[in-house]
């Protein structure tokens, strides 16, 4: 990331808005500890639906051939209870808990760069670590 920012290619703090129409909504419910994820019946009603949201970083790499593509990092301050001692517990349940937040994130980036985002990254301050989603 610092890298990006001495080359002007971080964005902090990008607002977004997306259009998704019924059909893809749908592909964004989910499972969450065996409970589906439970959207208002009338938002599901209609044929369209706009999610929004902020992303808290991305910025602009470069791969081995030189094309441009783009790497998130979506900062997570959740404190973790004495249970979730072990990292690779606090890992799965973080992406468990977001790697549906970071697809949403990485489709709208997509659409409105016209770039691919290759990479996505959670970054937990409980554990000081980024972890790949």
């Amino acid at each position: 990331m610092s890298k990006a920012f001495d080359e002007n290619n971080l964005f902090r703090e990008q607002k977004f808005m997306k259009l998704y129409s019924r059909v893809e909504v749908n592909d964004y419910i989910v499972d969450v500890d065996d409970k589906k994820l439970d959207l208002k019946k009338e938002i599901l009603d209609e044929k369209n639906i706009i999610i929004q949201g902020i992303i808290d970083a991305f910025y602009i790499k470069k791969d081995e051939s030189g094309k441009d593509y783009i790497v998130i990092v979506d900062y997570k301050t959740d404190s973790m209870s004495r249970q979730d001692a072990d990292k690779s517990e606090i890992k799965k349940k973080l992406v468990d808990n977001y790697k549906l937040q970071l697809d949403i994130y990485a489709d709208a980036l997509s659409e409105l760069t016209g770039l691919e985002v290759k990479e996505k990254y959670l970054y937990s301050f409980a554990i000081d670590e980024a972890i790949a989603v």
